[in-house]
């Protein structure tokens, strides 16, 4: 299976898109945005912060649902969010006077890969460097937290020929695999085995999740935390420049 699906066909749906998620699928119909603030659910738990685009916000309930009776949380999301506005939620959340977390759950570069591919992004013509960078900024910007969670991106805004999406995954697979602290959760991978992308993602822009695959999408986030994320896991040095 290439991509969930052939590449004219996505490349047809992500044209209405215009560079940004929640327009793929109708406008309005992901006006979704949730901003830090106090900490919620358990407040004796282990405290996580979430950071994502709407794709964690359609999440949002279910992850709730998942985290409240054993973790304290704060979720930041918005829809068509990139990865250096992401860093701004992220910088919230771990400056909270409740204090910061001892883990996070990052989804963030899909908008960046959709945005580049329409030339109205900040990193347009296919600039991975500067894509690298913005992940390496966020990821300083958090070594103060023991563990992080980076979550592989959907790589079909690629079927215009650019490398984005797969740029940041392959910054996800060398970070999980060579710094403590650091972990994957594959959910490009996982989209791509047996009728996973059918079920979970949205037929109409191949990339926004079906209800099916917002439960699952929050399970993964909690399966990953309870996995990797014991708390009081001791942070990472910081990170050394990257280079594309």
């Amino acid at each position: 299976m290439e991509m969930v699906g052939d590449r004219a066909t996505w490349r047809a749906r992500l044209s209405l898109s215009g560079g940004s998620l929640g327009a793929a699928i109708g406008v309005g119909a992901l006006v979704t945005t949730m901003l830090p603030g106090l900490y919620q659910g358990n407040q004796l738990g282990q405290k996580v912060g979430i950071v994502g685009d709407s794709i964690t916000c359609l999440s949002a309930k279910h992850i709730e649902g998942d985290f409240n009776a054993r973790y304290s949380f704060q979720i930041g999301c918005k829809d068509g969010i990139t990865i250096t506005q992401g860093t701004q939620y992220a910088q919230q959340i771990d400056k909270s006077v409740e204090g910061s977390p001892t883990a996070f759950v990052v989804n963030l570069g899909t908008n960046d890969a959709l945005q580049d591919e329409h030339d109205i992004g900040p990193h347009n013509n296919n600039d991975i460097g500067a894509v690298w960078r913005d992940l390496t900024q966020l990821d300083d910007d958090l070594s103060n937290v023991g563990c992080v969670v980076w979550v592989t991106v959907n790589e079909i805004p690629d079927v215009y020929g650019s490398h984005v999406a797969a740029a940041i995954n392959d910054w996800i697979h060398a970070r999980a695999a060579t710094r403590p602290g650091n972990f994957e959760l594959n959910w490009w991978g996982l989209l791509q085995q047996g009728d996973n992308g059918k079920l979970w993602l949205s037929d109409r822009d191949g990339i926004h999740t079906t209800h099916a695959g917002q439960q699952k999408l929050a399970d993964l986030y909690l399966q990953a935390v309870q996995k990797d994320c014991p708390a009081g896991t001791v942070p990472a040095a910081p990170s050394p420049p990257s280079t594309p």
